[in-house]
């Protein structure tokens, strides 16, 4: 029997588990940008001015649409 065959599958399991462990630090990658992306105290900080603007306007808003209805 000739070691070939076997030398070859050898050869394809190596890559087989090098291309796995390439893709398992891929998607820990990406798995780590998204968390920081997620993450509500780095996310406040950075918008905190824009929501609470969209809220200051919202609420001037209802309240003027309340205030006319009552005339």
């Amino acid at each position: 029997m000739s070691t070939q065959p076997v030398d070859n599958l050898e050869r394809k399991a190596e890559e087989q588990r090098r291309l796995i462990h390439a893709t398992a630090e891929q998607l820990r990658g990406k798995i780590t940008n998204a968390k920081d992306r997620l993450e509500i105290s780095k996310n406040i900080g950075k918008y905190l001015f824009a929501v609470a603007l969209a809220i200051g306007a919202t609420g001037l808003l209802i309240g003027t649409f309340i205030a006319r209805s009552k005339r």
